[in-house]
């Protein structure tokens, strides 16, 4: 196999072990938190991965371009995912945290979920849809026009119910304890 195939193998490779340990640990860990530690735990593995299999192939076929491309890639590869897990929550707590950062003299729960209205957010949605070209308002019915994000949202909730064994990191919590 000619190096920079074998040296995209073992990148790969590292990814893989780094989204098999996340699941595992996601399923395994019964804590607060889980979503993250499994996350860290997969990047763990898949970088000893990564220096095992550069290790054993260090004897002369790699360079050090090559490794460093290797790490670069694993790198970018556990930034990414990282992020995918989680843009879900993400964008409603830096708002959460802008509100809290706005009040002085910080919120008490009811007054953050006046902040929320479900109208409010369903407007926003829809806003950004119809921006998007993904639905239009026709005869004062909304309708599909593209199914683009659909689709998108099909995957990833494909991809959950893979890594989480459900379509979300928070199936079972129906409620907010403080």
């Amino acid at each position: 196999m000619a190096p920079s195939l074998s040296a995209l193998l073992i990148a790969t490779l590292a990814v893989i072990a780094n989204m098999a340990a996340q699941i595992a640990a996601y399923r395994l860990l019964r804590s607060a938190g889980r979503l993250f530690k499994s996350q860290l735990a997969g990047a763990l593995v898949g970088a000893l991965v990564l220096a095992v299999l550069l290790g054993r192939g260090a004897a002369g076929r790699f360079s050090a371009d090559i490794a460093t491309a290797d790490a670069l890639l694993y790198a970018s590869f556990c930034y990414v995912y990282f992020h995918w897990n989680n843009m879900g929550e993400t964008a409603r707590r830096i708002r959460m945290l802008r509100e809290l950062a706005g009040a002085p003299g910080g919120l008490s729960f009811d007054e953050l979920v006046r902040r929320y209205s479900a109208r409010e957010i369903l407007e926003r949605r829809l806003e950004r849809l119809a921006a998007a070209g993904q639905i239009r308002e026709t005869d004062g019915r909304l309708v599909l026009t593209s199914r683009t994000v659909l689709l998108s949202a099909r995957l990833v909730g494909l991809a959950k119910q893979i890594i989480f064994g459900g379509r979300s990191e928070l199936d079972g919590h129906d409620h907010i304890t403080l």
